[in-house]
């Protein structure tokens, strides 16, 4: 019998969406049947040790250990991934030089203590899984190929959407962007609240959350965030899928900006000339959201 989920039917002895390596019963279905990506918890290990570390960001929550996290805030893979801008983001801050752009690779780990930096770590491993898988589908469709089948490959909305929140409070904290330094940040910054509250329940708060733009542009668009007085959120490319981070709503048109974006899409359906690909997005809230259908028929890797 296959795994139960709304849009996606899976053979539970076949390779897993998820793209592992392993059979779906041993991977990524549940004991009743439902499948769900799974990802390690981001949250520190272990009795909560009431010290808070002066340097590390996440000091607030009184559970950080007594060492400086060395090293960078991304893992390896990442970093080389964001090297190539395959994965690229954007935050429009800086009312003086406009959309800015921020050397993510180069962010150091020194933001946290030891113990808050292992707890995140776990998110990157499923965002580089992530993003190699919907990368991948994107690649199926665009490359010149002989293959007709639609491709299936499933990933954790909620890991990629937190591990997107590390990125945002990350280049707060660092406060760099655009070769500037913190100073050059001067909106309102997001409650560090929201990040915890996430990470605890699993997601942000709705409407917050990913949004992937319907259209395709040529020049990555506005999005609601440009319209702000205040950091809450940014804009960032998976390949030729332009999306948007939010995590505060208030003040923004959101009927507008349904209208413009699919929000947290239980799907992504790349319709290419001739063959397509579906990406699964695993995940509570995620499950009962519509599919964007997004057309690359124009478009190869990389554009």
């Amino acid at each position: 019998m296959a795994p139960r989920t709304d849009y996606i039917v899976v053979d539970p002895h076949g390779p897993c969406p998820c793209r592992s390596g392993k059979v779906t019963v041993e991977c990524c279905m549940a004991e009743d049947g439902s499948f769900k990506v799974m990802f390690p918890s981001p949250l520190p290990q272990g009795d909560v040790t009431e010290f808070s570390h002066a340097d590390c960001y996440m000091r607030s929550t009184r559970n950080c250990s007594e060492d400086v996290a060395a090293g960078y805030y991304f893992s390896e893979g990442l970093r080389d991934l964001l090297r190539t801008k395959v994965i690229d983001a954007t935050f429009p801050w800086d009312e003086s030089c406009g959309e800015s752009a921020v050397h993510l690779e180069d962010i150091p780990s020194s933001l946290l203590c030891g113990r808050h930096n292992e707890a995140l770590a776990s998110l990157d491993a499923a965002a580089l899984r992530a993003f190699h898988n919907m990368l991948d589908a994107v690649a199926y469709v665009t490359v010149k190929s002989l293959a007709t089948k639609t491709t299936l490959c499933a990933l954790s909305g909620e890991s990629l959407e937190l591990w997107l929140l590390k990125l945002l409070f990350g280049v707060c904290h660092f406060g760099r962007h655009a070769g500037g330094s913190e100073g050059s940040i001067n909106l309102q910054r997001p409650d560090f609240s929201l990040f915890q509250n996430a990470l605890e329940k699993g997601a942000l708060a709705v409407p917050g959350g990913i949004y992937v733009r319907k259209a395709q542009t040529d020049g990555g668009g506005r999005n609601a965030a440009d319209q702000i007085k205040r950091i809450n959120g940014f804009n960032f490319t998976i390949g030729p899928l332009e999306c948007e981070l939010l995590v505060d709503t208030s003040g923004i048109d959101l009927d507008q900006l349904r209208r413009q974006s699919f929000y947290r899409p239980s799907g992504i359906d790349l319709i290419g000339k001739k063959r397509n690909a579906q990406i699964h997005l695993s995940g509570s809230g995620f499950a009962t959201n519509e599919t964007a259908r997004i057309g690359l028929s124009e478009l190869r890797p990389g554009q």
